[in-house]
């Protein structure tokens, strides 16, 4: 009934710039054209089973990185599930230097984790939520080894909201918040000399140096009995985290902070403001899948759109069927010329 680019352009409006199927429907009819809800839901539901595939592919490539960077967030699901209340999901995103992965489980606990990394080990950056701390006590007694790194940007936040909320603590709250900034620069200029260089070593003394002067700072503020309870939490939750927040210092390649993963998840906020999550199970897994490939061939500097115009067009060739192998469609495996017609006009911020 419609064009390839048709469903094209819905798809990168829904999920890419986040409008509503009815705001788009609403745009189409002021030009003339009246098409009804039931008619894309339809047609989202056909193409359900070519994008599936190339799900898989991606989530299976996510799979040989040495680094995942992962993240949960709300999304309703409008469905009636035995054994649970509500409408609330999850849609967990797991993001490596290819690949940026969402999930959606209608749980928030440690067996999704578990059923999605599978038998993978290597560094894990996350926040502090117990989920990922469960994962690896489990996957360490199978004798699966991940080392978890835990985000600086939460424990700065920490002493921001303090700063903010309790007027008389605000100068010892700057004071934590300066000292995490001045890490963050050190490593930065760490990271960008180059290895084994004498400015890198420089840096890494300076930056070894002012981990080890906050863990003094933060060991003689806990001693002290006259420490306000919130001050206590804090510090508390640095020293109980102190090891995966000072593992970046023994792995440079690991970011100080997971904000990269916590930006994708953006995409899914503005969604649920926009048109709230989705409608049925299918729509649901659909919209991960949609979401899943349009991050990732941006993450890889591809167009979506010129993308999936050509991906489409060879399924229509194959009888309107997935093509005999998905592995040429995947980003990394596509030819120097389809990366150079496909290149996204500007990389994702």
């Amino acid at each position: 009934m419609f064009a390839i680019d048709f469903w094209v352009r819905f798809l990168i409006a829904k999920f890419l710039i986040q409008l509503p199927v009815h705001r788009v429907l609403i745009m189409l009819a002021m030009e003339g054209l009246e098409i009804s809800p039931g008619t894309i839901a339809g047609g989202f539901r056909f193409l359900a089973p070519l994008l599936e595939p190339v799900y898989n592919g991606i989530v299976a490539h996510s799979h040989q990185a040495r680094l995942r960077k992962m993240d949960e967030t709300r999304w309703f699901v409008f469905i009636l599930k035995e054994g649970k209340e509500g409408y609330l999901w999850w849609m967990w995103i797991d993001v490596t230097e290819e690949t940026v992965v969402y999930i959606l489980d209608p749980s928030r606990s440690a067996e999704v984790v578990r059923k999605h990394l599978g038998p993978w080990d290597g560094f894990l950056l996350v926040d502090c939520y117990s989920a990922y701390k469960a994962h690896q006590v489990r996957a360490a007694r199978l004798g699966i080894k991940i080392l978890i790194a835990f985000c600086w940007a939460h424990r700065r936040r920490d002493f921001v909201e303090i700063s903010d909320g309790h007027p008389r603590l605000r100068a010892w709250a700057e004071g934590w918040v300066a000292r995490i900034n001045a890490a963050f620069h050190i490593n930065g200029q760490r990271v960008e000399a180059p290895a084994h260089s004498p400015a890198f070593e420089a840096h890494d003394q300076n930056l070894r140096q002012a981990m080890a002067d906050m863990a003094d700072i933060r060991d003689r503020e806990l001693a002290d009995a006259q420490l306000h309870p919130i001050q206590k939490q804090v510090l508390e939750c640095l020293s109980r985290h102190w090891e995966g927040l000072t593992l970046f210092v023994e792995h440079p390649e690991i970011p100080m902070d997971n904000n990269e993963s916590e930006r994708l998840q953006r995409i899914l906020a503005v969604g649920r403001k926009n048109y709230y999550g989705s409608g049925s199970l299918w729509s649901g897994h659909f919209s991960a899948h949609a979401f899943t490939i349009i991050q990732t061939l941006r993450q890889n500097g591809v167009d979506p759109q010129q993308w999936f115009s050509a991906y489409f067009k060879a399924c229509a060739e194959n009888g309107g069927r997935v093509p005999q192998s998905i592995e040429p469609w995947l980003p990394w495996n596509l030819s120097q010329e389809q990366k150079t017609n496909w290149l996204l006009p500007c990389r994702p911020p």
